[in-house]
């Protein structure tokens, strides 16, 4: 029985989705949805693998305690494919953070999990950050970057446009 490791990267979460297709007997409906997602992912990448500028983000997957992503990640890899620099790649996989790290690393973008948004607002040890001088923490929904499926696209779309609003349209729903 075929038992899937969990993606460290969208390339990944695509071959995940074309597993799930010929499990399922659906190959052709997977291949149609790969091929939609592939196509918005580089339409994102078409616009920011070339870019000089790539702004430090923290992205928090919770905050009692404090969780964040690092390299090997699909998360890691939204950041970098939405044109950014995460923060913590010099770390491996999930891992609790200290407060005085991320002020230290001055992110100029973050994104919270949805349930960690008010949190990272709030915190007056974010507010130093250059992302809480200049209003750039933003939410993302768990749903859609929670899940290593077909809404990654999506999430990659929302950190695109958080990381480049400059390039980036705001996505299309919430």
């Amino acid at each position: 029985m075929y038992l899937p490791q969990r993606p460290k990267n969208l390339g990944e979460i695509l071959e995940d989705v074309r597993m799930v297709g010929k499990m399922t007997k659906k190959e052709e409906e997977a291949y149609k949805l790969v091929t939609q997602m592939e196509s918005r992912i580089k339409a994102v990448i078409d616009k920011t693998e070339g870019l000089e500028r790539k702004p430090r983000v923290f992205y928090i997957a919770l905050h009692e305690p404090i969780w964040s992503i690092g390299s090997g990640t699909f998360s890691n890899d939204l950041i970098e494919k939405a044109g950014g620099k995460n923060i913590f790649q010099d770390v491996t996989g999930s891992k609790t953070i200290d407060i005085e790290m991320i002020a230290e690393r001055n992110p100029e973008v973050i994104i919270a999990r949805s349930g960690s948004f008010e949190w990272a607002k709030e915190e007056p040890r974010l507010a130093v950050t250059e992302a809480g001088r200049n209003d750039r923490v933003y939410p993302i929904r768990v749903e859609l970057v929670g899940r290593p499926g077909p809404s990654i696209v999506d999430a990659l779309e929302w950190f695109a446009y958080f990381v480049h609003p400059e390039i980036f349209s705001k996505p299309e729903g919430d």
